[in-house]
């Protein structure tokens, strides 16, 4: 009777043992479960904060430094004789500043460097030293447009197209050179110096691409309608032609 008596109480505290250790692996089950969905929520907030950063340039700055080629436009060129004639294409690079006053719009202001320079003539040692002829012609020519105007963007997000309209002048600085002679009677040094300039509108579409907080990358095209020059330059009446380029950008 007491054996009896001593296994029932025995499993009444077994019992009661395996009910209270169920209960407290619910309650940390439970609790477990609130700190992984609060770390959800947290990494949520965190996500949601960082794409309002990328996704939002309302009252920011931002630098912009581009790489590209210049083509002038078929238009541009002359039929007439001139000193020395440029290439349709030359590299160019591109400093630009914004102010984003809303978030599809902003102000920006650029300036420009294109340059192109060519030498032609061998010059034989030989040749140079038993005193004959030499002749060496070359020119450099350079173009500073800067410009001023407004961009549009169509979306507000990371990925932003835009269309953009400016004016400005581009200032021209160039010079022909001639040397020739000979190493017995010396040398002959011509140099025909080029200097003008032209205002210009610029139309203008690409992309923004936002990498991070304070970076973006973009891609441009712009055309180039200018006033004619006073004087010809490399062959060409006006500064008329299509740039392409990329750039990389700092936001602030």
């Amino acid at each position: 009777m007491n054996g009896l008596c001593e296994k029932i109480i025995l499993g009444r505290y077994t019992f009661l043992l395996l009910l209270g250790m169920l209960s407290m692996s619910t309650s940390w089950g439970q609790d477990g479960e609130w700190d992984v969905h609060k770390m959800d929520r947290e990494n949520a907030l965190r996500q949601a904060a960082l794409d309002s950063i990328l996704n939002h340039l309302e009252s920011k700055w931002e630098i912009k430094l581009s790489y590209g080629n210049w083509y002038f436009l078929n238009g541009s060129k002359t039929t007439e004789e001139d000193v020395f004639f440029l290439p349709d294409q030359m590299t160019s690079w591109q400093l630009a500043t914004s102010w984003h006053i809303r978030e599809s719009f902003a102000l920006a202001l650029s300036v420009g460097f294109q340059q192109s320079r060519e030498m032609d003539g061998n010059i034989d040692i030989g040749a140079v030293l038993s005193g004959d002829d030499i002749e060496i012609e070359g020119y450099g020519a350079g173009f500073f447009p800067i410009d001023l105007g407004g961009k549009y963007y169509f979306l507000q997000n990371r990925f932003r197209p835009y269309l953009g309209l400016s004016g400005g002048a581009v200032l021209i600085q160039g010079q022909y050179t001639v040397a020739e002679g000979n190493i017995v009677d010396g040398s002959n040094r011509t140099d025909t110096p080029v200097s003008d300039r032209a205002l210009f509108g610029k139309l203008s579409t690409g992309f923004d691409y936002r990498l991070g907080e304070y970076t973006s990358i973009n891609g441009n095209v712009s055309y180039y309608l200018s006033t004619n020059f006073q004087e010809l330059v490399g062959g060409y009446t006006a500064y008329g032609g299509v740039h392409l380029s990329v750039g990389f950008a700092v936001i602030f």
